[in-house]
């Protein structure tokens, strides 16, 4: 009892920060220049991220060298995702457009600059396309979970290969990466990966509850995007698995939370 409390009360203390980081978000979003308004974005989002991880209690572990620009292309296990690659240097991300309306979530992805994608509608496809190619030339990074939906983590599920289409127009690098967690004494498929048919707040307090969490991000090198989309898909697939399935033992520790 006492510990479903403890956890009520940790979104309890989100939900506040959230409310009254509001104002100065809404001011720096509508007034300030864009070159300060993107920069604003990117230093909002690595201390936002770094500060959910920290209050989570959760460790993020990295292999290989995070790039300063390009398309990182990901497996896809749920919201923490975000909060780890953001945490390490700012990137856009390109999410599912119902993220948009989730709890404290919605609001910071917004904040962040997410781009959102309505993936029932192909007609409305075109405008993220276009953002996330002009992001690209712009020399920036952008985060895409090829797989389209969130994976219980034992393993990676087919791309989508209209994901690389910005990258290919920009041609610009892209970069696979893989991302695994643990956590003591529970099971990360059913407490840390949010997956299936699960409901964002629930789980985000038992999430509140769980500690010493560890995400091992594993960075590949920089793949050339030709010209071919699908090929480019089996490149970067093949290369996501390989690193998903090895989950090699990290050689640098970069320490975002408290936990363990």
């Amino acid at each position: 009892m006492i510990k479903e409390f403890l956890r009520v009360l940790g979104l309890l203390v989100l939900l506040g920060i959230a409310f009254l980081a509001y104002p100065l978000v809404f001011f720096a979003s509508r007034f300030l220049p864009n070159p300060e308004r993107k920069n604003w974005r990117l230093l909002w989002q690595g201390m936002g991220c770094r500060w959910a991880l920290a209050y989570l209690r959760c460790r993020v572990n990295v292999q290989g060298t995070p790039p300063h620009r390009g398309m990182l292309a990901s497996n896809h296990q749920g919201y923490m995702d975000i909060l780890v690659l953001g945490s390490l240097d700012p990137a856009s991300f390109v999410a599912k457009a119902e993220i948009r309306w989730w709890p404290i979530f919605g609001l910071f992805s917004w904040w962040a600059g997410t781009i959102f994608l309505e993936r029932r509608n192909k007609m409305a496809l075109q405008g993220p396309l276009h953002e996330t190619i002009n992001r690209l030339r712009e020399d920036g990074r952008v985060v895409v979970f090829p797989e389209g939906t969130d994976s219980d983590g034992t393993g990676v599920l087919p791309f989508h290969s209209s994901f690389f289409e910005a990258a290919i127009r920009a041609q610009c690098p892209v970069i696979p990466v893989a991302i695994r967690y643990s956590a003591p004494e529970v099971s990360r498929g059913e407490e840390v990966i949010y997956w299936k048919d699960r409901r964002f707040l629930p789980h985000l307090i038992r999430l509140l509850g769980v500690g010493g969490i560890r995400a091992q991000v594993t960075f590949g090198k920089p793949m050339e995007p030709g010209s071919d989309r699908k090929e480019l898909t089996r490149r970067v697939y093949r290369e996501v698995a390989r690193m998903v399935r090895e989950g090699e033992r990290p050689r640098s520790d970069r320490r975002c939370g408290g936990g363990g």
